[in-house]
């Protein structure tokens, strides 16, 4: 958010009270409720930004909010269509997240599996299993294979 709104008002010359305003505008939920007491003016747009910058530039808790999103990923059963697609999508998200904080995550898939198998039931534990067996069983899978195969559940599921 904080590029593309950095390069789109900067690029048009606009005064500091004009984007003040696009900024407010932006704002949803708990990130307008940081400046709900400032009044738009010049003066504000630069303590707005400062505020912003400190409460969402915090690596440290945007790294423990992905961490906390992938510890509590909610169960999943295999008939159910909408927690499956949800799961892909919010390992996904947590892991694009988290790539570009200079975190070693293209070495956690054993951990990252093992998450996301443990939050599923014992029929979708037992079709992974399967599906992973007949490989040499000295050879962890990638986090790759794992996603493969739940997209293919979602996608199965979908055509019904």
């Amino acid at each position: 958010f904080k590029d593309a709104f950095t390069q789109r008002v900067h690029k048009k010359n606009l005064l500091a009270i004009q984007i003040f305003q696009l900024l407010q505008d932006l704002l949803k939920d708990k990130a307008l409720k940081v400046i709900a007491a400032l009044e738009a003016s010049d003066a504000n747009y630069a303590i707005t930004w400062e505020l912003m910058k400190k409460r969402y530039e915090n690596t440290r808790l945007i790294i423990n909010t992905h961490l906390k999103g992938l510890f509590e990923l909610a169960p999943v059963a295999k008939s159910n269509h909408a927690n499956l697609r949800n799961l892909v999508d919010e390992v996904r998200i947590h892991i694009r997240s988290l790539q570009p904080l200079k975190l070693p995550v293209q070495h956690w898939d054993a951990v990252i599996i093992y998450l996301i198998t443990n939050k599923f039931d014992s029929a979708m534990r037992e079709e992974w299993e399967m599906e992973i067996s007949p490989k040499q069983t000295d050879q962890l899978p990638e986090l790759e294979e794992i996603m493969a195969f739940l997209e293919k559940r979602c996608n199965a599921q979908n055509d019904r």
